[in-house]
């Protein structure tokens, strides 16, 4: 949580510098709270995934079997009649991302293949880098957490129709 709050100083004080630049341009409430929400959200993820607040001591697996995850998720969800592992590992991968899907295109004019695009490769490189920093990469996350990028895509549609005015003011102006 400290992390996050660090980065989110950071953040602001490169948005007001950024926003003094713009020569007159201006910049709605709605946009600049999106653009900090969507920013809180990127290094969350990143928070969550590449320095945990777990300690996992340097098991360096590789999954390259898709629905693996799923599989051993629902497994342990019969041996111990405990739905938990479930629920932060397949769940929890989509969850994560939720918040992505939504708030890009909440706060960037961007089209809606770039979103889901953009969560798969995002996804990619946190998978990539957990590998030397002694973390389990894992095939299926890339799916789970694209697919959390396309459910908040979804959502993003849905207040874009229920709400066309507010989710443009959300837009760079």
């Amino acid at each position: 949580m400290r992390d996050l709050l660090i980065c989110m100083v950071i953040y602001l004080v490169w948005r007001v510098l950024r926003l003094a630049r713009r020569h007159g341009r201006k910049s709605s409430l709605a946009h600049e709270i999106s653009l900090a929400l969507f920013t809180a959200s990127v290094v969350w993820i990143v928070s969550k995934t590449i320095f945990p607040p777990w300690d996992i001591a340097n098991s360096k697996p590789i999954n390259i079997r898709v629905f693996y995850a799923l599989d051993r998720s629902w497994r342990e969800w019969l041996r111990s009649h405990s739905a938990w592992y479930f629920v932060t590992n397949v769940l929890g991968n989509v969850a994560l991302f939720v918040p992505f899907g939504f708030l890009l295109p909440l706060s960037m004019k961007i089209k809606q293949g770039f979103v889901i695009l953009y969560g798969f490769v995002f996804s990619l490189a946190i998978e990539i880098a957990q590998y030397p920093l002694g973390r389990w990469s894992d095939i299926d996350d890339l799916w789970l957490n694209t697919l959390g990028a396309v459910i908040g895509l979804l959502l993003y549609t849905a207040l874009r129709f229920a709400a066309p005015k507010f989710s443009e003011q959300c837009k760079i102006s």
